[in-house]
């Protein structure tokens, strides 16, 4: 007899099955057959959660639904006897937590990435942590619709382990929400208003009498008596939760009234993170033992180090012993926060800065021929973010890789990488050789590395692996 499911389940395509069991959790749009067990007169929600399974009727997975997305389905779990209710989400963030405390050292844990989507069984969702501030990033439509339950959730992870965490500064300013059909923002994520607005849900798929009022289910002495039991007396199986906005207003707001610049340490060197204006999240993570790495080559090296942003490779430089740093990029914001943070660690009489741009720069100290530094450093912004411009990204890459080599000395060092995912490592290096034949040069190479294992890297899952991070001699 057919088991019962409470999710509406998509059929998919062989081509799409066989993604899937290879081990990848997206589907694509172009691999929906066609839509299964939908009770009469409902419809499917944006975020849903949804069923896959293969034309001959086999279970593949549960993830969210995504309407706007190429990546239609993201899977969440392959065992038909999950149930996502709030103990499912709190042992994923325990796993995701515990795994950290596992590969990462201590001293590292108050600045590390604490969910990396996908690599973590969270689709779309990212979390660092700065200090006593996690920032969080939600590219996912099912996920940014249940943060109201997620972020407490994680929160409580964390706090019961002795962490002192102030808040979530959440950052959803990235053009990626735009796929999903999700507005970007930013701002600190106020507890008592999102849980308000999943009391709301609550109230309308438990208790609709009390939809007035939902305020009344995170007060002492209600019939739920505190939001926790609110939350467990839902179906767990329920799992769609679609929080709505009525009723906010009766509620304070809670949101931390907290400063959004605050001090990390990694690898003894402390720097300036502003969570609200910085890159991305605040500060790049995926880098620290590649800092640690140059940190070990630099000893009384004259460094170049492009696409400085932070100073972070530079200053990991100097304290490794080089003689002196010249710390390079293109915008005047980040150098005055490298400078800052040279300042910050007593650093600055070892370093000077320039504001220009990495490829005329280099072009100028070759025509010029100025060779001061046998140490070049070249860590840029990802070059392609799509397939399409891989090509071209490409020739990026052959480029500054070249005008660094010509301008090193023989027996010179060149540390280079690409944070793109869509430039796999074979062509960054086919790219990188043929650099060194038009300068003339040949690589020794000395180590090929990868992101920070806080960053986790699923062999089945090849977007994951997506920083390339090579030290190399010239020879």
């Amino acid at each position: 007899m057919k088991v019962s499911r409470p999710y509406p389940s998509y059929v998919i395509s062989k081509k799409g099955a066989k993604w899937l069991m290879s081990g990848h959790p997206w589907v694509y749009e172009g691999e929906i057959l066609g839509l299964k067990d939908l009770e009469e007169g409902s419809e499917v929600e944006n975020g849903d959660l949804v069923d896959v399974i293969s034309e001959k009727g086999t279970y593949l997975g549960t993830g969210f639904l995504s309407l706007k997305s190429k990546i239609r389905i993201r899977l969440l779990s392959r065992n038909a006897n999950d149930r996502f209710d709030r103990d499912f989400w709190k042992r994923r963030f325990a796993y995701a937590w515990a795994y950290r405390k596992q590969v990462m050292a201590p001293a590292d844990l108050k600045a590390t990435r604490l969910i990396f989507g996908e690599a973590d069984q969270l689709p779309g969702l990212t979390v660092d942590r700065f200090n006593n501030i996690l920032v969080a990033q939600c590219l996912s439509y099912g996920m940014d619709r249940r943060k109201a339950l997620l972020y407490p959730l994680l929160l409580e992870v964390l706090r019961e382990d002795g962490q002192d965490i102030k808040g979530i500064y959440e950052r959803n300013d990235d053009e990626l929400r735009s796929k999903e059909g999700l507005a970007q923002g930013q701002g600190w994520f106020d507890e008592a208003q999102q849980g308000l607005a999943l009391a709301q849900d609550i109230c309308d798929k438990t208790e609709p009498g009390l939809c007035q009022n939902p305020a009344y289910l995170l007060q002492e002495g209600s019939p739920s008596d505190s939001l926790a039991q609110a939350k467990a007396s839902v179906d767990p199986a329920e799992g769609n939760l679609s929080p709505k906005q009525g009723c906010l207003n009766s509620a304070e707001s809670f949101a931390p009234s907290l400063p959004t610049t605050t001090q990390i340490e990694e690898n003894g060197i402390r720097y300036w993170v502003d969570v609200a204006n910085g890159q991305k999240t605040g500060f790049f993570l995926d880098q620290k033992l590649n800092r640690r790495r140059v940190a070990d080559l630099a000893r009384g090296m004259e460094v170049l180090d492009c696409f400085t942003h932070t100073g972070a490779f530079g200053m990991n430089a100097l304290k490794g012993g080089a003689s002196h740093v010249s710390a390079l990029d293109i915008s005047d914001t980040a150098i005055a926060m490298a400078r800052k943070n040279a300042e910050l660690n007593g650093l600055l009489d070892g370093m000077d800065f320039i504001t220009a741009n990495a490829f005329d720069f280099l072009e100028e100290q070759v025509q010029s021929r100025r060779h001061p530094w046998n140490f070049i450093i070249l860590d840029p912004p990802a070059f392609t973010k799509s397939r399409q411009t891989v090509g071209n990204a490409g020739n990026g890459y052959r480029r500054i890789n070249e005008l660094a080599l010509r301008l090193l000395p023989r027996g010179g060092y060149l540390a280079t990488c690409t944070c793109s995912h869509f430039m796999p490592a074979e062509l960054f290096l086919k790219e990188v050789n043929q650099a060194a034949h038009d300068a003339g040069v040949h690589l020794k190479q000395i180590e090929a590395r990868q992101q920070a294992p806080d960053h986790p890297i699923l062999l089945d899952v090849p977007e994951t692996a997506y920083l390339k991070f090579f030290l190399f001699q010239a020879i």
